[in-house]
């Protein structure tokens, strides 16, 4: 079994948003969200002046596999422009609805859940990882 072993750097830093460490930030959110209702949540990022990529993580589900939705993409862009979204994931039902991303802003990756038609409710996880 892999264990992980925590390395740090000059200027590494943890706070209630951010875990920075050698220049990589990991944001997460968790949340109780309901299938049929459209979600948009906001995560802060850097204006790099040159190549820069985030790995975007996002998972819900409801009560098994027809209830749920899901995407794991990386966003590249550069100079703060030029976003290209490259999808390595990506599951939608028509119960639980979808997920997307995008960049809302130089500043700002927008995660999109759109809603489908079940009314129950399930647990979400997110994941946003790169230069903060």
């Amino acid at each position: 079994m892999a264990q992980f072993a925590a390395t740090t750097v000059a200027n590494d830093l943890t706070s209630s948003v951010h875990d920075m460490r050698a220049g990589q930030s990991f944001q997460g959110y968790y949340a109780y969200w309901k299938n049929n209702v459209t979600y948009n949540i906001n995560f802060s990022v850097r204006n790099i002046g040159a190549g820069a990529a985030w790995w975007c993580s996002a998972c819900y589900n409801h009560s098994g596999n027809s209830y749920g939705a899901g995407n794991e993409s990386y966003l590249v862009r550069y100079s703060g422009a030029g976003a290209s979204m490259y999808t390595m994931h990506n599951y939608g039902t028509a119960a639980g609805g979808n997920i997307s991303w995008a960049q809302a802003s130089t500043t700002l990756l927008r995660l999109n859940k759109n809603p489908g038609w079940y009314g129950g409710w399930g647990g979400c996880v997110v994941q946003v990882n790169g230069p903060t």
